[in-house]
């Protein structure tokens, strides 16, 4: 299981997300953190390598509630019955296209689904009934790491050097 730690420092925290249990999961580079909090003081604890979490930058973000990462370009989630990071192949069977994706997927305030793949962005709209949810691409030049969603429907991707507003 993951190392527990208890009032030590953490280094850099690159991003946090939080799940649909108030869990906080923390974006450590190479590593994932998990801050649980119940009776006493929050319990803390680092998944890395030996834990699932591949040698590269694991980038956090959260889809209908559960915390996932892309690491060395797999989609991986936590799975609590043997305390690892696992690829995430229910989230894959139900949009393929995730399953090269890079930077963090994010939904916009219309519930679409925006994701970097293979130098363009993706828009996919998972939330209508069928086994392929429509899918529009859009060439950009690059790929965006991260995802800015705004309730006004703008959205800002921002990548290496690189930082479009979409509205």
């Amino acid at each position: 299981t993951g190392k527990i730690r208890h009032g030590v420092e953490l280094g850099t925290v690159f991003n946090a997300v939080t799940d649909f249990t108030g869990t906080v999961w923390l974006e450590l580079g190479d590593h994932v953190g998990r801050v649980e909090f119940g009776a006493g003081a929050p319990t803390v604890r680092i998944f890395g390598k030996e834990e699932g979490v591949a040698g590269s930058w694991a980038g956090l973000f959260v889809i209908d509630g559960i915390a996932r990462c892309v690491a060395s370009g797999h989609i991986l989630r936590f799975e609590a019955i043997t305390q690892r990071f696992v690829e995430d192949q229910e989230l894959i069977r139900r949009i393929p296209a995730l399953a090269d994706c890079t930077g963090r997927p994010e939904r916009d305030a219309s519930g679409r689904l925006w994701f970097a793949r293979r130098g363009s962005v993706l828009v996919v709209d998972d939330t209508k009934a069928g086994e392929h949810p429509p899918m529009e691409s859009l060439s950009l030049g690059f790929e965006p790491t991260e995802f800015n969603m705004e309730s006004d429907g703008v959205i800002l991707m921002q990548g290496r050097g690189h930082l479009i507003r979409f509205d």
